[in-house]
């Protein structure tokens, strides 16, 4: 291939891809965003390497990546999903670096589908590009760990397929070998699904480069080395992914467990290969039933479709070796979460990333079987058609990511019978103050199923937000009733008992929440609350050091601990924790005030403006800033200022102590 035609197929995968997913970048956060990235303070502090290790070993390159968007960018949408677009494109082009590297091999160069390579390769890697399965690997932002070890994964074969081609000119496997162990290393620490990558390099040196020589073991036993990394990290660190296993555990017995969700991955890989023909109707959330028995005729009938492939695979191997390794490919990218190792959710879009690779194989060599006899640029015409209509259903899918609410009523109006949609959009809809539309939603969750924790937990938030602290404590108990080691119902319910000052019901549910959850950072902060609201100071101070110490981001924990000595009168003490409040922070408008306050009470009254200022500068109606900078500038003499800020309190419908007042009037001589 020249270079031109080279620099043509880069530019077609480039326009493709941008075009594809440019109405992407304004694109909301969605679900898993939250912990990972909104509010998860580890990739917060680019310096903070161990942090992320210990967050998620095993997708530690990726949350390095969020790092890095978070210290350019902070939370701005349009970072992420730029490195993600980037992302997918640089894997579209792998995919057609490494089939083109397949053509090559002993098995494949004297096929006819390698007669035109460059060309048949760059289609398989358009369809990959552009398949709509592939917008919730790419649009939503928390599975970039998805594609970004799609991405080594590719990069590592690339590499090995190099190294196997001079292997067999008899040349050295340097460079390219000991990158292709590297990177795969690289891939094994960004997501769980490269723990195959070691197969998939057993299958590609089979398929490709055996032929009539040795096994080339010495070449594939080293990423052996590399199988039991993930397996052990995920023991030592206890990710989500290995909660969710633990938990399916303890609900019913392992073997049961596992019997239960391999039948059930029967009837997913069938739904998958449906999709990838046919890809309309794709949901975020699918309500799919678990199978309890192969003697029911859907999953009898899958096993068979399965069954029927794999022995397909078989067959056409000496002869179609190229649509036997699609086959294979298909279901080893896949055997990570469609085996016996049970996941909480059955299915997902986004565990077909590397999956698409084998379908484009598999349907652009069918094609061009079919095809060729007449002549071959029919498949290239048949390609382009199917890679156009593909490219609008993706952007047409991406339509549906604008925003929660537009996700999530997507997912109901296909799901009516799953709660999680009904729940999440109603939280979306309570953020938006649209409460008529979020208690709708709570109360659909409840009447789907009512032994929804969540459903419960947010219906009573709304209840609360909304100062129907009765409802929203008979939700928060109901929650508690469904599951008594439900730690955040207590917490929540200890907050409005705080609140209708029944002060020691709220420290025993926050006794009850730390007994549960021994770490739970606002647990402490809030038994500190209702331990200061009594007036015993020292169990406050001590609860709101061990909140800062197990969550160094909790700010509120920081201004309470600040209010404590701000009472004992330690002023240099308070500053500092309000300083720490609003670093970590920094639009908190009440830090400010009452930071400006101490200083104040230090007789700073130029630092006491100043912070005063700000607040009122982020929100205008901030009342106590006015009224504190008010006496700062009676303190200072500038009177005129002070009545002013007592005219702006006035106008936000409040009064100053008529005692103040009067001073005010005596030293400047005029009255109010």
């Amino acid at each position: 291939m020249t270079v031109s035609r080279k620099l043509l197929g880069v530019m077609l995968i480039g326009c493709v891809g941008v075009l594809a997913y440019l109405n992407t970048f304004q694109a909301a956060f969605h679900f898993d965003d939250g912990y990972s990235i909104i509010t998860n303070t580890r990739i917060k502090d680019l310096s903070s390497l161990a942090g992320m290790w210990y967050f998620w070993p095993t997708r530690f390159v990726t949350y390095l990546t969020f790092a890095v968007n978070y210290r350019f960018g902070q939370l701005d949408v349009q970072g992420y999903h730029l490195i993600n677009v980037l992302i997918h494109i640089g894997s579209a082009l792998l995919v057609w670096r490494l089939l083109q590297l397949i053509c090559a091999s002993p098995a494949m160069e004297k096929e006819a589908f390698s007669q035109h390579a460059g060309t048949l390769s760059l289609l398989v890697a358009l369809v990959f590009l552009s398949h709509p399965l592939q917008t919730e690997s790419v649009t939503y932002i928390h599975e970039r760990a998805t594609e970004l070890a799609g991405f080594f994964y590719l990069a590592a074969l690339c590499c090995y397929a190099l190294a196997c081609l001079r292997r067999i000119k008899g040349c050295a496997t340097v460079p390219w070998y000991p990158f292709s162990w590297c990177i795969a290393a690289v891939c094994m620490i960004t997501k769980e699904n490269a723990v195959t990558l070691p197969f998939a390099v057993l299958l590609f040196e089979i398929c490709f480069f055996k032929e009539k020589r040795p096994f080339a073991w010495r070449y594939v036993l080293p990423f052996f080395i590399l199988l039991p990394v993930i397996p052990m990290l995920m023991a030592y660190a206890k990710p989500v992914t290995f909660d969710d296993v633990h938990k399916l555990m303890q609900y019913q017995s392992a073997l049961r467990a596992m019997g239960y969700y391999f039948l059930t991955q029967l009837r997913v890989m069938v739904t998958y290969m449906r999709l990838l023909v046919l890809p309309v109707h794709q949901n975020f959330d699918y309500d799919y039933a678990i199978t309890k028995t192969l003697l029911d005729f859907p999953t009898l009938a899958s096993l068979l479709v399965v069954v029927s492939w794999l022995a397909a695979a078989k067959r056409l191997f000496a002869r179609h070796r190229l649509v036997s390794f699609g086959i294979l490919w298909f279901f080893l990218s896949l055997s990570p979460d469609s085996s016996i190792f049970p996941l909480a959710d059955v299915i997902f879009e986004h565990r077909l990333y590397l999956g698409i690779f084998g379908y484009g194989i598999v349907m652009v060599s069918v094609l061009y079987r079919l095809l060729a006899r007449r002549n071959w640029k029919w498949t290239v015409a048949v390609v382009a058609v199917l890679i156009c209509w593909y490219s609008v259903l993706t952007w047409r899918r991406n339509v549906v990511w604008k925003d929660e609410i537009s996700l999530w009523t997507d997912v109901v109006d296909k799901s009516p019978q799953k709660e999680r949609g009904y729940i999440i959009r109603g939280n979306a809809y309570y953020n938006k103050g649209k409460t008529r539309e979020a208690l709708s939603d709570f109360n659909k969750a409840i009447a789907v199923a009512p032994r929804s924790i969540l459903a419960y937990m947010g219906r009573g938030n709304l209840y609360a937000g909304s100062g129907q602290l009765e409802q929203a404590i008979s939700d928060y108990s109901q929650a508690i009733t469904i599951n008594p080691s439900c730690s955040e119902a207590y917490n929540s319910r200890g907050v409005l008992f705080r609140r209708q000052g029944r002060l020691d019901e709220a420290i025993a549910d926050y006794d009850q929440a730390l007994r549960i959850n021994t770490g739970y950072a606002r647990a402490y902060n809030n038994r500190g609350n209702a331990y200061q609201a009594k007036g015993s100071l020292a169990p406050a101070l001590s609860d709101y050091n061990k909140a800062v110490l197990l969550d160094p981001s909790l700010s509120e924990a920081y201004y309470n601990r600040a209010g404590v000595y701000r009472t004992r009168g330690s002023l240099d003490m308070a500053i500092a924790d309000y300083s720490r409040a609003i670093a970590v922070r920094p639009g908190y408008v009440e830090a400010y005030i009452y930071r400006g306050l101490v200083y104040g009470m230090k007789a700073d009254f130029d630092q006491a403006i100043a912070d005063y200022n700000k607040a009122i500068q982020m929100d205008p109606k901030a009342m106590w800033a006015y009224a504190y900078r008010a006496v700062a500038y009676f303190f200072i003499k500038d009177y005129e200022k002070s009545w002013l800020d007592v005219r702006r309190v006035e106008e936000l419908d409040r009064r100053l102590d008529p005692e103040f007042i009067q001073r005010l009037q005596q030293a400047s001589g005029r009255q109010h």
